[in-house]
């Protein structure tokens, strides 16, 4: 069974709060560090919400299984335009293959922050080089494919 799993301090985001709710595009409630979060997975108990909510005993965990060449996405929009030094992901069941793209600030179309055609940590970094945006709207992260070993139960 395929799984991937964020801690709540995997990502890195800005401090001001926002209020909850549901914009037209789907993202919705109140997480702490200010960005509103979107999934496309969630087992039950551990919603997109609970990655960034500040608590280090929630977490978020994608259903299992997810369907054949699909990926699991979890997308964090800002509640301002926020400083981008790069993402850190404390995974508890890596991905395999992930992506991390960024809406740079005044921008619309996303951007690749990021590529891992293969990884096995259980911490990834992902900076952009110098030619990456230092400034972002919203930040997604595309899981591929579950590690082989380490991704699946």
């Amino acid at each position: 069974l395929a799984n991937t799993r964020a801690s709540p301090n995997g990502i890195i985001f800005v401090e001001p709060k926002i209020s909850g709710g549901v914009d037209e595009q789907g993202f919705t409630g109140n997480a702490g560090g200010g960005a509103t979060v979107a999934v496309t997975s969630a087992q039950d108990g551990h919603s997109g919400e609970m990655a960034v909510d500040g608590k280090k005993t929630t977490y978020w965990a994608s259903a299992f299984d997810p369907p054949e060449g699909s990926s699991v996405m979890m997308t964090l929009k800002m509640p301002v335009t926020t400083p981008l030094r790069g993402v850190r992901i404390d995974w508890e069941y890596p991905a395999d293959n992930f992506d991390v793209e960024v809406v740079p600030s005044g921008k619309k179309k996303w951007q690749k922050l990021y590529s891992a055609p293969s990884n096995n940590l259980l911490e990834s970094y992902a900076y952009g080089g110098p030619k990456a945006p230092k400034t972002a709207d919203a930040i997604r992260i595309s899981m591929n494919a579950p590690h082989p070993k380490w991704g699946v139960f």
